[in-house]
Order: structure tokens, then C-alpha cells, then sequence
């Protein structure tokens, strides 16, 4: 019963918007989207002999070459900035001989 009335509100709403003239909002292209949107990063941490070290993997899922800022929360301050093509992965490493056995990946992107 609830979902019956809920569509027929719906559809009312909708049956108001065409009469008036006005269009749905078209939802934005894909290709619009941020270069931050489509570009991932991830936190990768090895355990060596004297520590951990980290890396920062970086994917371009974008349809367009990206250059990204990438840190992790163990080294805030320190930023590495990265070209990436459309489809590729890199890896940075950001430390070696850490202690931290965990380490979180942050990335700033703009298209090139």
C-alpha cells in the first residue's frame, strides 16, 4: 500500500514537471567527473628486514593522464607528485624502515 501511494506521488510530481515544461536534470557525462573521483590509491605495506616499507599504489581508472600529490598518514608532510596514464598503476615508496605496520594512502589529482 505504501509503495502504491508513494509511486502515484511520484508520478503526480512528475505529470506536473512535464505540463509546466520543465526536463528532469540530466545527470553530469562520466568524462566530467573529477580527476580525484576516478584515480585510487591505497596504502601497500612490505615488511623488510630492518622495518616496513610503505607504498603508495596509485590507479588511473580516468580516460585522461593524471598527475596526483600522494602521502600516507605516517608522512603527512611529505608529498611525491606522480604522472599516471589512463589505465596504469604506479607504486611510490614513501618510507623505508618504518614501525608502523599500517599505513593509510592520500592523493590529490588534477588532469594533465
Amino acid at each position: 500500500m505504501r509503495v502504491t501511494v508513494a509511486v502515484l506521488v511520484g508520478l503526480l510530481f512528475a505529470s506536473q514537471s512535464l505540463a509546466q515544461g520543465k526536463r528532469p536534470p540530466v545527470p553530469a557525462p562520466v568524462a566530467a567527473q573529477a580527476a580525484d573521483a576516478c584515480a585510487v590509491a591505497r596504502g601497500v605495506v612490505r615488511q623488510e628486514a630492518y622495518g616496513y616499507t610503505h607504498v603508495v599504489s596509485l590507479q588511473n581508472g580516468c580516460d585522461r593522464p593524471v598527475e596526483c600529490a600522494v602521502w600516507t598518514d605516517v608522512d603527512a608532510d611529505t608529498r611525491t607528485t606522480v604522472q599516471a596514464r589512463p589505465g596504469e598503476t604506479l607504486e611510490v615508496i614513501t618510507r623505508r624502515g618504518s614501525p608502523a605496520r599500517e599505513v593509510t594512502a592520500f592523493k590529490r589529482c588534477t588532469y594533465r
